[in-house]
């Protein structure tokens, strides 16, 4: 059972399966919360855009998520999206 469900990480977004056998599952289980999609999102704008996020662009950050999310988690994709968004490119 995965007793981070509750309490101070009850905020991440956990969705899917909470209770598995092990490391691994507990691994999916991270990688399936909303905090794993939103952490994936600033890293890649850091790292493409050669910045820090802004506080004004949490909407882009939940953008770049969700897409990230609903298009199966394709990084490449990801990094494309983002290196193209006119906030990074100054457009």
């Amino acid at each position: 059972t995965n007793l981070s469900t509750s309490g101070a990480n009850a905020n991440i977004g956990w969705k899917g399966a909470t209770q598995g056998s092990g490391v691994h599952d507990f691994g999916v289980m991270l990688s399936n919360t909303r905090a794993f999609s939103q952490c994936f999102a600033k890293r890649v704008f850091r790292e493409v855009c050669r910045r820090e996020v802004l506080a004004d662009e949490a909407a882009l950050i939940e953008e770049l998520s969700q897409d990230f999310e609903d298009k199966g988690y394709q990084l490449r994709r990801l990094f494309a999206k983002t290196a193209t968004h006119p906030r990074c490119t100054g457009k």
